[in-house]
Order: structure tokens, then sequence, then C-alpha cells
């Protein structure tokens, strides 16, 4: 016998402890415990559907009044019509498609991050780096093999961006048991499910089931369960999304911008090549009848035989009018679907009169950006990535996600404000470096602080020690005692060394309230001694006063320490 590949399902199950495979074993078909320890975290897909079964294309018969009875039946919460159309609209039309992959590519364009929901507990970073792997190991089996061609990260976040168009998107969510250390489960991939199967009678969102072998319907309902998928909704419409969404108001300038092509068709076709136009006089029966006989044998000679008495004229349509008006009519319907999508109407120039414009015209582009960016965001972090790490055992946050970053204008005008704040004596907190982070799409940090050089001649402290300079004061503090009890004992040691002639040093060094004092005097009493004794003197004189007289002074007497 051939042998048989072991399912995911299968795999799940064996991943369980033995006590729990054995009452799992020992329950009937159909049990509740089984049935809920299999929706724990789905191990299969279910999202299977024959796509030969959809509704077939009828763009070519499409009219207004079709449009407004699929948008009726949408309204009484079967939008399977609807959605139909709007498939076939965004399959046809190459200028929707365009401006749809703008919309798109604007933010799956930009670099991918996640940014801890607090770098300073333990636990976040923990939970940030499992989602980094999450999404380097999505679509990859457990062997490590890849499971599609198609970048699944991409592609799924692709398909939850349509959600901005059309009234919600769903994904589901396919698990595996994980064989990595640390992971109960892996996110084995993402399926979208087609906008076919959703249901809307009860006023709730609901999918319809198929069966797992054909694909096909099977007449029954499930809930869109948090834990198998993810439901997208990209727009800022209060209307039931059964109505339709953003996609509705797009559809009547779809639908005049191709009825004018085939108008301006049928034009051409009727008046381009130009038409006959014969003159007779109104008393003269049967040159009229002449003429007609004529006119229809053009066709098949392609000529005329008339007398020269005869008038006839070659008239042109004024195709070059209707063209100028046909070319206004497309570009306005079209310049309403550009400004629907990407917020603007038609490109501009960014010079003269009309680098106003330009600029707005970036701001709101820019505006539509951080939008997706925020609504797409938020769903992969409560609905993507929590469950994940719950399911995993984590206790961390779930990580923020951060696209790219703003403008270049913005960065700019970012950056000239941090500067100004500083030269006013003022920095951002550190609860504000997670905001920053997310502008600039990058995690930021303190920059340390230079340390200050030594004063010449004397030995450099060591930069390790400088930068644990805060962490150690209290360690400094509780040694102060101690270092103050030798270096007054070092002192009185040194200063009794002064005896004979030099007796009066030892005075000197323990009434003097300064090192300028301690040296002056020193060097008046003993101003006839030479250079070289004379030198070694001060210089034990003034190491006895640093170590007994400044240090004994020092809280006392701040100026000794000069």
């Amino acid at each position: 016998m051939f042998p048989t590949r072991e399912t995911t399902e299968e795999k799940f199950h064996k991943s369980l402890p033995p006590k729990t495979r054995e009452v799992l074993a020992r329950r009937p078909a159909g049990d509740p415990t089984v049935e809920k320890l299999q929706r724990m975290l789905p191990t299969r897909t279910v999202t299977i559907v024959d796509r030969r079964t959809d509704l077939l294309p009828f763009l070519n018969t499409i009219t207004a009044d079709k449009i407004l009875n699929c948008i009726a039946e949408a309204e009484a919460a079967d939008p399977r019509l609807l959605f139909a159309v709007f498939r076939d609209v965004m399959g046809s039309d190459s200028h929707l498609q365009s401006e749809h992959a703008l919309r798109k590519i604007a933010v799956l364009g930009d670099t991918f991050s996640l940014l801890p929901a607090d770098k300073k507990i333990p636990d976040d970073v923990e939970a940030k780096q499992v989602c980094d792997d999450l999404i380097s190991n999505l679509g990859l089996a457990p062997d490590g093999m890849p499971i599609s061609s198609d970048n699944m990260w991409i592609e799924g976040l692709s398909a939850l961006m349509d959600g901005y168009l059309w009234p919600l998107e769903v994904i589901e969510k396919v698990y595996a048991p994980s064989s990595r250390k640390g992971l109960q489960f892996d996110l084995l991939k993402l399926v979208p499910v087609p906008d076919r199967l959703y249901e809307f009678t009860l006023g709730t969102l609901r999918l319809r089931d198929t069966d797992p072998k054909t694909g096909l319907e099977n007449g029954q309902f499930s809930p869109a369960d948090p834990r198998r998928y993810i439901v997208h909704k990209g727009h800022v419409l209060q209307t039931p999304p059964w109505w339709g969404g953003p996609f509705r108001a797009l559809l009547f300038w779809w639908l005049l911008a191709n009825q004018d092509r085939e108008w301006w068709a049928r034009f051409l076709d009727r008046l381009g090549p130009g038409f006959l136009l014969g003159k007779y006089n109104q008393s003269d029966d049967a040159g009229r009848i002449t003429l007609q006989q004529a006119f229809g044998a053009a066709q098949r000679l392609g000529g005329l035989v008339v007398s020269k008495e005869t008038e006839v004229e070659i008239v042109q349509a004024a195709a070059a009018q209707t063209g100028e008006a046909f070319e206004k009519f497309a570009r306005f319907c079209q310049e309403q679907i550009t400004k629907f999508i990407t917020g603007q109407t038609r490109a501009v120039q960014p010079h003269g009169m009309n680098a106003g414009a330009q600029k707005m015209a970036q701001g709101i582009r820019d505006d539509l950006r951080e939008f997706d960016k925020i609504k797409l965001g938020w769903t992969l972090r409560t609905q993507l990535f929590q469950p994940y790490l719950i399911a995993n055992g984590y206790k961390g946050r779930p990580p923020i996600p951060a696209w790219g970053g703003v403008s270049s204008d913005e960065m700019a005008a970012l950056g000239t404000a941090l500067k100004d704040t500083a030269q006013a004596g003022l920095e951002p907190d550190d609860e504000s470096l997670a905001s920053l982070s997310e502008k600039f799409g990058f995690s930021l940090r303190r920059k340390a602080m230079p340390v200050t050089p030594p004063p010449f001649g004397q030995k450099p402290f060591p930069l390790a020690a400088a930068a644990q300079i805060s962490d150690r004061d209290s360690m400094l503090m509780q040694s102060e005692a101690a270092l103050d009890s030798i270096a007054r004992r070092g002192a009185a040691d040194l200063s009794r060394a002064f005896r004979g002639a030099y007796a009066p040093v030892r005075q000197i060094v323990l009434t003097s309230v300064s090192r300028d004092e301690c040296e002056r005097r020193l060097m008046t009493l003993y101003a006839d001694l030479p250079n070289g004794p004379r030198a070694a003197l001060l210089h034990d004189a003034l190491a006895a006063f640093a170590g007994d007289g400044a240090v004994v002074n020092a809280h006392s007497q701040p100026a000794a320490m000069q």
C-alpha cells in the first residue's frame, strides 16, 4: 500500500498530552468536549470553495435598472448579486484597478516593522519577538518547506486592505502544531474568504458552510469566530455592511464612463464615415426616385451615376467636436473615481500656480495612507497577534505595527520642532518615544551623553564606569565614609613625618583653609631652600593637606576642594 500523508488535524491530536488523547478516544463522535477542543484553535482549512460555481459575469448586459435591482436586494440583506457586480467591475476596468492598486501599494510598499508595546517591560519585548517570528514563518510547513509560491504575509495584508472599498473583508487563520521551542502552535496560513459566503439575514455576519470535498454550499451557516477569522473594516461608513460599503458609490460613475464609450462607438459606426446628401426639385418626383435608386446602388458600385443637374454632397459628422465632448465626459467620470479612492482628481504639476494644489493633494494622499495604516494596524494587533500570543501562553501585550514613516516634508518639520524644543531647554519624555517611533517607522532611544574629559595630567576615568555612574550613586555614598577615614589616617601619618626644622609644616597643613593658602605660607617660610628640596617639601605638604584638610573639611568648606 502507498503511504498516506499525515493531515494537520492528525498532527494536532498527536501534539496533545497522552491522557487528553485517551479521553478524546473514549468520547463518542459529536461530543461537545471534542468539538470544543477542536475549535480551540483551528488546525484545518474551512474555506474550501469551488469558484467555478460563482455567479457568471453579466456586465455585457448591465444597465442602470439592473444595478438598482442589485442594490435593492442588498438592502434586503442579500448582497451576493451586488458583490458579483463589484467583482466584475473591478476585473473589467483598467482605471479602477490602477487607482485601487495605488491606494494599497502606498501602505504595502512601506517597510513594515513591529514595536513593543513598552520596551521597558520584558514581557512586551518578548511578545514583539514572538510576533516577528510569526511573520517570518508564515506560509511555512512544520518541516520548513513553503506551502505556497506567494508571499502569504503580503497577500494577506493585500486582501485585508480591500476592506477600505468593500464593506468588510474576512480572512481565515489556520494553525498547525509547532515544533519550535516555546510555542504550542504556529500560524500556518491566511486564507481569504470569498464575499459570496457572507450572510447577513440575522443582522450580523455569518459565513456559509461548504462541503470540504466538493466546495459547494451545504445550506448551513457558522458565526465568524474571532479565533478562526480576521474581520477588517477599513472605512468610516456606519451603514450596514450588506448595503455595499463605499464601492456602491462608484457603480454609476463606472456605468456612465463605460456607457460613454459605447455611445461614442455607436456614433462613429453610424455617422463617422460620412453620408450622402442629394438635392432635387420639389416638383420633380421622377428625379427624386432616380436619386434614391442611385444611392441604393452606391453601396454596391462604390459610386454614383447622376445627371449634371443633380446635386449630391458627402456630409461628414462633426467628429472633432463630438470627440472632445466624449473625452471631457470620460475624463470627468474617471476623475470622480480617482478622487473617491485616492483623494485627488488629476496629477498636478508641482510648479508655478499649481504648487499649492500639489501640496494639498499630497497632504490628502498622506492622510489616507496614515488612516489605512491605523485601521490595518489595529486589526492585526487585536485579531492576529493577540490571539496568537494567548494561544502560546505569552503574557506580554501585542506589539504595535508600524509602516515606513512620515513623508519627507513631515519628517523635516518634526526634526525642526525637536531641534527648537531642545534649544528652548526642553526634550521629549520617555513616554513619548513610542509615538515618535511610530512616526519615523523605526524604534528610537535616547542617545548616550558624552563623558567630559578629565583635566590635563589626570588619569582618564574608564568609559564603562562612566556609563554606570547613575546606577552606582548609592554604592559610592556608602563607601564615602570609609574613603574619608583612610585619607585622614594617611594624612595624619604624613603630617607627623614633619619634625625638627620642618615641624612648622604640620601646623601650616592643619591650619590652612585652602590649598592656595597652604602653598603660599610654605613658599614664604622656606623661600631660602634650594629648588629641589623645596619642591619635594611642597609636594609632600600639599599631599598631606589634600588628605587631611580637604577631606576633613569637604562638607563644611567646599572651597578647600578647589
